[in-house]
């Protein structure tokens, strides 16, 4: 296999692995936190399951290392 395609099968793949992690932290980490239009039960919420918020945050933080990493294999070639 060539260089460029196994380039872009790699940047897919870490494509793919972002989807999945992004969708992870924010259906499990924020969608059962946040009230939208009460600032007061999200705070309480949030503080109530501090690991569930501290995850969906760490898997946002992978997800953009993930995606900055797809972006700079695809600019690679």
């Amino acid at each position: 296999m060539n260089t460029i395609k196994k380039t872009a099968r790699i940047a897919g793949g870490l494509y793919l692995i972002y989807i999945v992690i992004h969708i992870f932290a924010d259906v499990i980490g924020r969608s059962k936190l946040i009230v939208y239009g009460d600032a007061a039960a999200t705070a309480q919420n949030m503080l109530a399951a501090a690991w569930q918020f501290r995850i969906s945050i760490l898997g946002d933080l992978l997800a953009a290392v993930l995606f900055l990493l797809t972006a700079w294999l695809y600019t690679g070639y």
